[in-house]
């Protein structure tokens, strides 16, 4: 451990390292902030961690360790969020709660994801492309992750475009 350290006391980042030394901070505090620092360096993410993320939420939905409440504060990256949809394309829960209880069915991509129930698309929202993925999240429904596509690493031509 103290090999890393000594490698990040080099770096730009040695006051912080200094600081947490001194206070004995966690390790958990400590692979948190490197975790934050590989993306300050690659700040793309590859789509194949959004899919672990979201499926992960998923499953803690699923075992009530989240609320769909608690979705509202999820980030992913930086514009990303996370929203969910019930069986029939109501939205239960989004950042912007004053669309909540709105039926989004009739617009084609959402009938798409409450057929697939699982998977990946691209398309323009709002003038800019965004990357949705998306999972079963029972009992709720379906649970989407949205971003702006130039914050992704897409592998392997793993979502399609949705024109």
């Amino acid at each position: 451990m103290k090999k890393v350290f000594t490698l990040f006391l080099k770096s730009n980042f040695s006051c912080v390292f200094a600081s947490v030394l001194k206070k004995n901070i966690s390790l958990a505090l400590i692979v948190t902030f490197l975790n934050f620092i590989n993306c300050i360096h690659s700040p793309r993410i590859p789509s194949s961690t959004i899919l672990h993320t979201i499926t992960k939420i998923a499953e803690d939905m699923q075992s009530q360790k989240i609320t769909p409440t608690a979705l509202r504060n999820i980030k992913i990256g930086q514009s990303g969020y996370c929203y969910l949809l019930d069986p029939e394309g109501t939205v239960i829960s989004h950042p912007h709660p004053s669309i909540e209880g709105i039926n989004f069915s009739g617009i084609p991509l959402i009938k798409l994801i409450l057929q697939q129930k699982s998977g990946c698309f691209i398309q323009f929202i709002e003038g800019q492309e965004k990357i949705i993925i998306f999972r079963s999240a029972e009992p709720y429904g379906i649970l989407c992750a949205s971003i702006s596509a130039h914050e992704v690493e897409l592998e392997k031509k793993s979502c399609e475009r949705f024109e």
